[in-house]
């Protein structure tokens, strides 16, 4: 695990500047649609560069995807330096540069913002940021220092919460997250509550990843491309199957999502044990199979290029 705060920083840089890449190009793709829907987006000088003949000269001038894919390049070549990406992650198929470097971003490092007079921590309070030391907000200067810490997750269960994969008392008729067993909205003690996905709340800081989750739908996306071969892939088509036939009551949809993110959550478990593995730490057994053994755990694919089946 690499510690070095300007290499980290350079690390984070590239794959931030890799996502804004990417949605320029969106959003230049759709306003090319919007102004000429008959023409071809992908061929526009902007996106793929051009040649312009001068007399006596050539000049030529990159598109926005060709800059997008030397930056994907750059990460990949940074992305050495992260043993669970040379010894696992490049072998799987559509997990890419940018996806790989998001996650080894998101589990070990966090950039704590700090004020730039006295370096304590920053507080976020009245939708800014606010010194306690110096008593003021930094709002008006410019961009915020940060400083790097490393974060740990001794158990799976802190890495899916932090990646908002956890589950949460709802209240089944407004769907409220429940405080104390008590429905926000409309007062009611609630005894039989439904456990989904918490969303953000207006006003609440939350304690997971919003950006976390969104990387979570990305793996889901590219696993999803691929056929049955692929073992990610294999293991939600027979999820899938195992909850249309466990609950008939359920919608296609309900059963189609259930199963990827049963699926997310594996991949992601299988990278934390990769990780701690690779770093010379421990590996605890996920709650419910200490709790019940006949829930077995599934060892990670694609790892040392070992051919497992999916369980």
């Amino acid at each position: 695990m690499i510690t070095d705060k300007d290499q980290v920083a350079y690390f984070n840089f590239l794959c931030k500047t890799y996502d804004g890449l990417t949605r320029v190009i969106t959003a230049t793709k759709n306003r090319i649609q919007s102004l000429n829907p008959e023409m071809n987006a992908d061929n526009y000088w902007i996106l793929n560069g051009m040649v312009e003949n001068k007399p006596g000269t050539s000049i030529k001038y990159q598109g926005l995807e060709s800059i997008k894919g030397q930056v994907s390049r750059r990460i990949e070549k940074e992305l050495g330096f992260w043993p669970v990406w040379s010894n696992w992650m490049e072998h799987i198929p559509g997990i890419g540069p940018f996806i790989a470097g998001n996650l080894i971003l998101k589990y070990y490092y966090a950039f704590i913002p700090v004020c730039k007079d006295c370096g304590t921590v920053l507080e976020k309070k009245d939708k800014t940021f606010w010194c306690s030391e110096c008593q003021k907000s930094v709002k008006g200067e410019g961009n915020l220092q940060h400083k790097l810490t490393i974060k740990d997750f001794p158990m799976i269960s802190s890495w899916w919460h932090y990646m908002g994969r956890h589950n949460v008392a709802h209240c089944p008729t407004c769907r409220k997250i429940l405080t104390n067993n008590t429905c926000p909205k409309c007062g009611k003690i609630i005894e039989n509550p439904i456990y989904l996905m918490p969303k953000r709340q207006s006003g609440t800081q939350s304690d997971w990843s919003t950006p976390g989750r969104t990387l979570g739908f990305m793996i889901r996306e590219a696993f999803n491309m691929f056929s049955e071969d692929h073992f990610y892939k294999s293991y939600q088509v027979k999820e899938k199957a195992k909850y249309a036939k466990r609950h008939p009551d359920w919608t296609k949809g309900h059963c189609h999502n259930v199963a990827w993110n049963n699926t997310v959550k594996l991949f992601l478990s299988h990278f934390w044990q990769v990780a701690r593995t690779l770093d010379g730490l421990s590996v605890t057994e996920p709650y419910i199979v200490a709790k019940d053994p006949v829930h077995k755990i599934i060892p990670p694919f694609y790892w040392e290029g070992e051919g497992r089946k999916a369980a």
